[in-house]
């Protein structure tokens, strides 16, 4: 079986999705999916240095790329527009048994679907939260034009749309779009160490997974993640606002990058609430300085306006982080059901009251420390999601 994904960018910058890619593809690899991985050199703002028009290895994964056009022209520089990537598909696209096209309203998912609906090929789209209602109310006309006249089609030729929530399911099909639905979630890679930890039934108040929260309070709040409007970070700014007197040693880290406009804005306001000394914005982390973040934080919040999956939650579980995330993140039911966090609606407010809950409650935060690792590794791990991926790969093949 041999299966193409394609993606328009794996640069970190563009958020879990893009990350996820190489450790899927790995997965998969191990589980006898011949896979490989089709994208452009997308790098945001800019281009990446990766190789051009000849496989490369990334992570262990076989990687084609190609150089995207029309770089800094407004929209187009959004559809990561890139003619030889499709030149290719046309040429060398009949050598795989299906693909797998992850994105929607981009140039090269949506000309991959269309080859692949002219050649009769199988195909998966993974949308990526784009066809969540938050994602389509916003640039809401150009969205609604472009998908009853390009994607809509796509969608509804598709084998199947993957999802990684029945949440996202759910909002795609309040669009009335008639598609073939499947659920799988994302992965995770268990730190080291992590994987072959003995994980108690029941916590007490005074067990935990690690040195982590030694002292009474709260000391670091992470966020992890784009700066993105989507993610109400001005929410979570003004929550801490609000009870950083009662936290007298906390310190709230905001580690990514996004829309310079926006980043500026959020200065405003740590600067207006006068919060200089007390928030920390890390820029786009990765590697050992992420791990340091994520292995030395308290509690990790998301505080979103929509989110199809959370793919920053399951990393912080997976460290044994306690997390706060908005009923609008699809992994909340979830984090409630396994007692690794708080859910709540996600207003400063609200915010504000999780985490003085946390604060006050040092063996509450271990229980949750536990519960969140526990769920991270017996839910979410790789090659138990490309198990399932496999599966539905045969089934659609076996049925074409």
């Amino acid at each position: 079986m041999r299966v193409l994904h394609v993606i328009p960018s794996i640069a970190p910058c563009r958020g879990g999705p893009s990350a996820a890619m190489a450790p899927m593809i790995s997965a998969l690899r191990d589980a006898d999916v011949d896979s490989a991985l089709l994208t452009t050199n997308d790098n945001g703002p800019d281009n990446s240095d990766i190789p051009l028009g000849e496989w490369f290895d990334f992570h262990d994964v076989p990687v084609l790329a190609f150089p995207r056009s029309l770089r800094g022209v407004r929209w187009f520089d959004e559809h990561i527009v890139a003619p030889g990537a499709l030149r290719w598909l046309r040429r060398n696209g009949p050598q795989w048994d299906l693909v797998h096209v992850h994105a929607v309203f981009s140039y090269l998912s949506t000309q991959t679907m269309r080859w692949a609906r002219s050649v009769s090929r199988p195909y998966i789209c993974r949308p990526l939260g784009q066809l969540c209602l938050w994602s389509l109310a916003q640039k809401a006309t150009r969205k609604k034009v472009y998908l009853r006249l390009v994607e809509k089609a796509n969608l509804e030729a598709a084998s199947r749309v993957h999802f990684t929530s029945q949440q996202e399911q759910r909002e795609c099909e309040q669009t009335g779009l008639a598609v073939r639905g499947l659920v799988v979630p994302h992965g995770i890679e268990l730190p080291i160490g992590r994987a072959s930890e003995t994980i108690p039934e029941n916590a007490r108040n005074d067990e935990t997974t690690d040195g982590r929260n030694a002292g009474k309070g709260l000391g670091s709040i992470l966020f992890l993640g784009r700066l993105d409007r989507k993610k109400g970070l001005e929410r979570l700014i003004t929550a801490f606002g609000q009870v950083v007197d009662t936290l007298p040693d906390a310190v709230l880290t905001i580690a990514g990058s996004g829309d310079d406009s926006y980043a500026a804005g959020l200065q405003s306001l740590v600067d207006e609430l006068e919060l200089t000394e007390r928030v920390r914005f890390a820029g786009w982390v990765q590697g050992a300085e992420k791990r340091a973040l994520l292995g030395s934080a308290d509690v990790f919040v998301l505080p979103s306006f929509s989110e199809n999956f959370g793919v920053a939650v399951l990393e912080a579980l997976s460290y044994g982080v306690p997390v706060i995330v908005s009923d609008a993140v699809a992994l909340a039911t979830e984090v409630a059901h396994a007692g690794a966090g708080l859910v709540v609606s996600g207003d400063a407010a609200s915010l504000a009251e999780g985490l003085r809950s946390l604060h006050q409650d040092l063996g509450l935060r271990r229980r949750m420390s536990v519960a969140g690792l526990k769920l991270a590794r017996e839910r979410y791990s790789w090659p138990g999601v490309a198990s399932e991926l496999k599966k539905h790969y045969q089934q659609i093949l076996a049925a074409a």
